[in-house]
C-alpha cells in the first residue's frame, strides 16, 4: 500500500501537467467551428446558377448536404467570382465552390477531393469584324484577347506574357467588347455561360475558332489554407463520394457522370 501511494506522489506533478494540458486543448470540433462559414455563389450554369429565384444547382447541393454531414452551417451569398477570390487569399474564410487549381493559387487554398472528374475545355471566339481565324495556339500571338479577370485557363496560356490580354470582369462585358470588335478574340472557360451573355445582349458579331484546348481536371472546392472547415467539410464530401450521393445529385440535373461520353465545361 505504501509502495503505491509512493508511486502516485512520484507521479503526480507529471499527472498535474497532463490534466492541464488536456483541459487547455480545444476539442476536435472547437466554439469557432460552429460559426456559420461563408460560402460564395456566381452563375455558371450547369453547376451553379444565380437568378431571381435564388442559388441552385448541382455544386449548391452537394455543399449543403456536405455541411449538414460536417455540423458546419453555411452562409450563402451572390458574389463576383475575383472578390471571393481575392477575399480567400487575404486568408478570410470562405468556401468556394467551383475553383480551378493552380500553382498560385494552391499556396493559399486547401482544395477538396475531386467532386468530378471531367475534361476541362477552355474555347476561343472571334470577332466576324475582324477577318481572322484562330487554328492554333500559335494564332493568338499578336491578337487583343478578352480573358475575365482572376480567371485561370490553362498553364501555358496563363504564363505567356508573349499574349495580348485584355481583362473583363464576367462574361457580359466579354461578349459586348466582343460583338463591338474592341479586341479580336475572346477567352472563356464556360460556354454555357457565354452563350447565354450573348444571347441576352443581342451579341452577334463572333464565332467559334476552329482552335480549342482540352485537359483532364477536376471540380473542386476551396477553402483558406488551414481552415478549420476543411478536414469535416472534405471528409463528408469522401463519404458522399462513397454512398453515392455526389453522383445521384448530378444526374438529378442530367449531367452524365461518365467522363467516356461527355465534355463537361467548367472552371475560372
Amino acid at each position: 500500500m505504501r509502495i503505491k501511494l509512493l508511486i502516485w506522489q512520484l507521479y503526480s506533478p507529471v499527472r498535474a501537467v497532463i490534466l492541464i494540458l488536456v483541459m487547455l486543448c480545444p476539442p476536435f470540433v472547437s466554439k469557432a467551428d460552429t460559426a456559420p462559414l461563408a460560402a460564395a455563389a456566381r452563375h455558371r450554369p450547369p453547376w451553379i446558377t444565380v437568378d431571381k429565384s435564388g442559388i441552385n444547382g448541382p455544386l449548391y447541393e452537394i455543399a449543403n448536404e456536405a455541411a449538414i454531414r460536417a455540423g458546419i452551417t453555411l452562409k450563402w451569398r451572390r458574389e463576383p467570382f475575383a472578390r471571393t477570390l481575392n477575399a480567400l487569399s487575404l486568408g478570410n474564410d470562405i468556401l468556394l465552390p467551383r475553383m480551378a487549381k493552380n500553382e498560385e493559387r494552391a499556396g493559399y487554398t486547401s482544395f477538396t477531393v475531386s467532386v468530378l472528374d471531367i475534361e476541362r475545355e477552355v474555347i476561343f471566339a472571334v470577332s466576324t469584324r475582324k477577318l481572322i481565324d484562330i487554328n492554333s495556339y500559335a494564332d493568338l500571338e499578336g491578337k487583343l484577347i478578352g480573358v475575365k479577370r482572376s480567371g485561370s485557363y490553362f498553364k501555358t496560356f496563363d504564363e505567356d506574357e508573349r499574349l495580348f490580354k485584355v481583362i473583363v470582369k464576367d462574361d457580359i462585358q466579354l461578349v459586348k467588347m466582343l460583338d463591338a470588335g474592341r479586341f479580336e478574340v475572346a477567352a472563356t472557360p464556360d460556354r454555357v455561360s457565354f452563350e447565354e451573355a450573348a444571347t441576352k445582349n443581342n451579341a452577334t458579331r463572333w464565332k467559334y475558332a476552329k482552335y480549342k484546348h482540352t485537359f483532364p481536371t477536376g471540380i473542386y472546392f476551396g477553402l483558406k489554407k488551414g481552415s478549420s472547415y476543411y478536414l469535416p467539410f472534405n471528409l463528408a464530401l469522401i463519404d458522399m463520394q462513397k454512398d453515392g450521393s455526389i453522383a445521384a445529385i448530378f444526374q438529378k440535373y442530367g449531367i452524365n457522370t461518365c467522363l467516356e461520353n461527355t465534355f463537361l465545361l467548367m472552371c475560372e
